[in-house]
């Protein structure tokens, strides 16, 4: 991985963590359609805590941007080492409740219905642009097929976005630094970024 963080307070770049600052143990860590991390250690003297404790901040590395789901509490004194974990911005969507439709949070997305976002009814891209209307976030590509509906009640925008791919397949790819959100076929995204899907490779249980 890069080793600079960048990092952001809004939109504005407020500074750089490096491993001259003392940065260890940094490691990026990515699941497809599950969690994505960013880990990192730093000396509690550091006077990039300040940094740190800035509640609108963003590090953005390896074209990825990550944040601070929960405040920073402890002593930052001595020569000890403090631990961070950041998750990628995205998460964020699991604080957010939509509503679509008339019933309030809950999601009723019907393929009888017109699509929208210049998607096909029933599409996945529909039901996508749908839940994300109102949010900092679109739609990317989506080239997963199908016809369905969508109806939950009660759970989270992130939620409600992990229920498409189950129900329409496919891989969810996020970029998190242009905040888009794409649905992508096996086949046709692995085509696309040299990824291969290899049911079975390496397999203990």
């Amino acid at each position: 991985m890069d080793q600079r963080l960048s990092l952001y307070s809004g939109a504005n770049l407020v500074g750089y963590l490096l491993p001259t600052d003392g940065l260890k143990n940094c490691e990026v860590s990515t699941k497809l359609n599950s969690s994505s991390n960013l880990k990192f250690d730093l000396p509690v003297d550091s006077p990039k805590w300040t940094l740190l404790e800035d509640t609108a901040l963003t590090i953005q590395v390896d074209d990825r941007e990550f944040c601070l789901l929960n405040p920073i509490t402890g002593e930052r004194t001595g020569p000890l080492r403090g631990h961070i974990e950041m998750a990628e911005s995205w998460a964020l969507l699991g604080r957010i409740y939509p509503t679509v439709g008339a019933v309030a949070y809950a999601v009723i997305i019907l393929s009888g219905e017109a699509g929208e976002g210049g998607y096909a009814a029933g599409s996945a891209g529909s039901a996508l642009y749908r839940l994300l209307a109102g949010s900092a976030w679109t739609v990317g590509t989506v080239d997963v097929t199908g016809t369905h509906d969508l109806e939950t009640e009660k759970i989270t925008l992130l939620e409600n976005i992990n229920e498409v791919q189950k129900t329409w397949g496919g891989w969810i790819v996020w970029d998190s630094v242009n905040k888009t959100v794409s649905l992508r076929d096996d086949t046709i995204w692995a085509t696309d970024t040299s990824f291969e899907i290899r049911y079975g490779k390496n397999e203990k249980t």
